[in-house]
C-alpha cells in the first residue's frame, strides 16, 4: 500500500514538473517576445530622437538662431574718417555695426556684411 502512495505521489510531481517546465518555457517565451518588442520601440524611438537632434543641429543652436534673426533687422553702419574739407569731416570708411569689419565708402556699399551677414540699413546716411 505504501508502494502505491509513493507511486502515485512520484507520477504527480513528474506531472506537475512536466507541466510546469512547459508553462515555465511559455512565460520565458512570452517574456522574451515583450522584451524584444519594448526593444524594439525603444530603438524607434531612440532613431527618431536621433533624427530630429541631427536637424536641429543643422538649424543651429538656440544663441545662434537669435544671433542670425538679429543679423537679419537692418542697422545703420558706423563711420570713420580721416581728415575735414571745408570744416566737415569727410568719411572714408564704414563700419559693419555687428562684426566691426572696415569697408570702404564709395567701393564696398552692399546690402549685408560679406564677413557676418548683418543687413545694413542705407537711409537717411550722410557721408
Amino acid at each position: 500500500m505504501l508502494e502505491k502512495i509513493l507511486e502515485e505521489i512520484e507520477q504527480r510531481i513528474s506531472h506537475y514538473r512536466e507541466n510546469a517546465t512547459a508553462e515555465y518555457v511559455d512565460v520565458c517565451a512570452g517574456l522574451r517576445e515583450a522584451d524584444e518588442i519594448i526593444r524594439q520601440h525603444m530603438n524607434d524611438e531612440l532613431n527618431k530622437n536621433l533624427e530630429e537632434l541631427k536637424q536641429y543641429r543643422a538649424i543651429g543652436t538656440v544663441d545662434e538662431c537669435r544671433e542670425a534673426a538679429e543679423r537679419r533687422k537692418a542697422k545703420r553702419p558706423d563711420y570713420e574718417g580721416d581728415g575735414e574739407a571745408d570744416g566737415y569731416p569727410v568719411y572714408d570708411t564704414w563700419i559693419c555695426p555687428h562684426c566691426g569689419e572696415h569697408y570702404e565708402i564709395e567701393y564696398e556699399e552692399y546690402a549685408c556684411c560679406p564677413k557676418c551677414g548683418q543687413e545694413i540699413d542705407w537711409n537717411e546716411v550722410s557721408n
